[in-house]
């Protein structure tokens, strides 16, 4: 009994010292010119679309908790009014725990004191990104070809050569040959816009390259990549949808990988399909995918969800609007009238700027069978709020917090105008700016 009691106990200790090792503490000091605006926040390297953790920092003492880095690597992120600073750093953990002291220069940037080899490295390779990214944008336009190839094609060389000099671990080492490789991809698909000048004339062929570089990117350290996915995808085939992703699941190796991969095409698929023309063959499409390649559901979820953007079918049912003072409103209460919708929201300048002219045009319309409706997508309501008392906007005025609607009706950008018939289906699909002279025959029109 006992020798089940004891093996019980070791049992839960291994589980609570397994759930512990997913987080880490760390401590350290901070010194140097510190500003009053200056923040700091930190996150595992690989964990590109999470909030970072803030950092406490309270007499010249650093404290923060945050998730463990399953490569070794941290992004330390400082902020004043004036920049935003990225370090990226190694921190040596044991039981849980990793000490980091750091110093915010008079120049404003961070640095760590006494980095070991591999924070040092990092570092090096960092500033030289920082400093040849400005090279690119600000001298690209005037330099010679062969200079502004060997700018772009150079990391890989560089990361060589910072190897050698401080002599990380294995897998830094692995990481700065995949962050050069991803820097070289984001450098060709950058240049044209960079500098004006095309890739092919620099001796660059895209394609060719890409496929190289897929090649050391294509591992479990690719989670640390934001463009990883891009260059995936740079190298597959063009096709129909299906060749895609069999292109995709023969040629990306790795499975986190693929599945980004997979995600950014049907995410693109999903946003830029011509609904209103061929709703039912994209959804067989689709489906078929789904069953054939065991895709996530969640695609034709959305997709399904996008039928709303085709003229005659109704206004989205899960859709929640909610009135300045907080109550629900049902869509239905419109039925009887055309309903001209505006979304919009309060961030957003050029929302804004018709609003003149949607004031005139619910003043000056004869059509009593017309309601103006405008819809804000803000998920700040006291935001919202604070807009419609500061514009003076009046009527039917309702907020749409989730963004379900432009999911629904798939618009990726405001503002947005549509006409909503007497039964509550679409009748106009991306109507009129009411700074359009179009809009108001149209909507006089409506009977």
């Amino acid at each position: 009994m006992k020798s089940k009691i004891l093996c019980m106990s070791l049992l839960l200790q291994a589980i609570v010292c397994t759930a512990f090792a997913q987080s880490l503490q760390v401590t350290g000091t901070l010194k140097g010119n510190v500003t009053a605006d200056l923040r700091l926040y930190i996150m595992p390297a690989e964990r590109i679309w999470d909030k970072p953790d803030s950092i406490s920092v309270v007499n010249g003492s650093i404290q923060t908790e945050t998730s463990l880095s399953s490569i070794q690597v941290y992004k330390v992120v400082g902020v004043t009014q004036q920049r935003q600073i990225i370090l990226p750093l190694n921190l040596k953990e044991t039981a849980g725990r990793a000490s980091l002291n750091l110093t915010f220069a008079a120049d404003g940037n961070l640095t760590v004191d006494k980095a070991n080899a591999e924070t040092s490295a990092l570092m090096a390779f960092n500033d030289l990104y920082v400093g040849r990214a400005k090279q690119m944008w600000m001298a690209g336009k005037t330099m010679s070809d062969t200079d502004l190839r060997n700018l772009i094609m150079g990391y890989t060389a560089s990361a060589d050569s910072l190897v050698n000099v401080y002599h990380p671990s294995s897998s830094i080492d692995q990481y700065l040959h995949l962050w050069a490789a991803t820097l070289t991809f984001e450098g060709i698909e950058n240049v044209k816009f960079a500098t004006g000048r095309e890739v092919a004339g620099l001796g660059i062929d895209p394609k060719a390259e890409n496929e190289k570089l897929l090649k050391c990117v294509d591992c479990d350290m690719a989670s640390a990549f934001e463009s990883a996915p891009r260059l995936a995808l740079s190298v597959i085939p063009q096709g129909s949808l299906a060749d895609k992703i069999t292109a995709i699941e023969s040629q990306v190796k790795n499975k986190g990988l693929k599945v980004r991969v997979e995600d950014l095409l049907l995410n693109k698929y999903i946003s830029t399909f011509n609904y209103a023309d061929n709703y039912a063959e994209g959804l067989q499409e689709l489906t078929s995918l789904t069953e054939r390649f065991q895709l996530d559901t969640k695609y034709l979820g959305e997709f399904k969800v996008r039928k709303s953007s085709i003229a005659g079918t109704p206004f989205p049912a899960d859709v929640v609007l909610t009135d300045l003072q907080g109550k629900k409103v049902d869509f239905a209460k419109y039925r009887g009238k055309y309903v001209f919708i505006d979304l919009w929201a309060s961030w957003c300048i050029p929302c804004i700027k018709e609003i003149p002219h949607l004031k005139q045009l619910e003043k000056e319309l004869q059509n009593k069978d017309v309601v103006f409706l405008s819809i804000s997508i803000d998920t700040n309501v006291a935001a919202w709020k604070k807009k419609v008392a500061a514009l003076g906007l009046e009527g039917e005025l309702l907020n749409n917090q989730d963004n379900k609607l432009c999911e629904s009706l798939n618009v990726s950008g405001i503002p947005f105008f549509l006409i909503y018939d007497k039964e509550g289906k679409l009748y106009k699909y991306n109507a009129y700016r009411p700074s359009d002279m179009r809009l108001k025959p149209l909507l006089e029109g409506l009977k």
